[in-house]
């Protein structure tokens, strides 16, 4: 396409050198505004070609990551089913659990891709709200850690009205992202902090904050930006969207206790 700009651009010019003997202001002026239609038949068309190779990704995506849902599902329950015979071997049943937990890992990075399709198509996280504790979810989101990182500490502060209707799935997803992140990247030697306090103004804040080397002040930009690469092989391994996502579920869910209608950045603070 922009080869073909350029052999427009050449012709013309060429044309119109052969008809005129003598270039004076006005033909200058002509040949001025030439080159720039053609720069910005260049620059829109470009943009155009972008954008619909962006769509066409995303798509892919997100029918790729629908497919990969049934699948996964069946590997799950056939290795939870297997895991519940008493005629497996020790081997055997650490091979299997094993399995189980790959399946779970799949399927929160299958989440994740199906998220960024949605978010990058401009529908936005959709949500389901109910009534729920916040208190309650945060502490079974920090069991849940506990239990896959049982090296790590994370402690609990709550206080103040922590009831809402919000998505509890989504806050969950929000939060184990960040304490993933938090124990990845955080001090081994310090704990972990999750804290909710929710004010006389109606709004919750859940936080959290962990130890650590300070992020260098060129990442702070870019650190809940999609594709992401990260300093090496293991933090690439995530696609750097679990921040992204973080960032999403953020600008969707509202920060009053009032309902899903209105949206606010102050759902989720995070900080390290």
């Amino acid at each position: 396409m922009l080869a073909e700009f350029r052999a427009l651009r050449a012709s013309v010019i060429s044309l119109w050198r052969e008809r005129l003997s003598h270039a004076g202001s006005d033909e200058l002026e002509e040949m001025t505004r030439f080159n720039e239609a053609i720069e910005q038949a260049i620059a829109e068309s470009a943009t155009r070609y972008t954008r619909e190779v962006e769509n066409t990704r995303d798509r892919f995506f997100a029918v790729l990551g629908h497919d990969l849902k049934t699948p996964l599902s069946a590997i799950i329950t056939s290795t939870q089913f297997l895991l519940e015979s008493t005629q497996l071997t020790e081997v055997q049943r650490r091979l299997i659990a094993r399995m189980e937990s790959s399946g779970h890992r799949m399927t929160e990075v299958v989440r994740d891709v199906l998220d960024l399709a949605v978010t990058r198509v401009g529908t936005g996280i959709p949500l389901k709200c109910a009534e729920m504790d916040m208190g309650n979810l945060i502490r079974d989101v920090v069991a849940e850690a506990a239990a896959s990182h049982p090296g790590s500490r994370v402690e609990v502060e709550a206080s103040g009205l922590l009831g809402g209707a919000w998505d509890r799935a989504r806050l969950a997803e929000a939060l184990t992202n960040l304490i993933g992140n938090a124990i990845q990247h955080g001090s081994r030697n310090a704990p972990i902090m999750l804290t909710a306090c929710g004010d006389a103004s109606s709004v919750v804040r859940v936080s959290v904050t962990n130890e650590g080397p300070p992020i260098p002040p060129e990442q702070i930009g870019g650190l809940f930006k999609a594709m992401k690469d990260g300093p090496n092989d293991r933090d690439r391994r995530h696609l750097g969207l679990g921040l992204y996502i973080v960032d999403k579920i953020d600008e969707a869910v509202p920060a009053d206790r009032g309902g899903c209608g209105n949206s606010s950045p102050n759902a989720v603070q995070r900080r390290r």
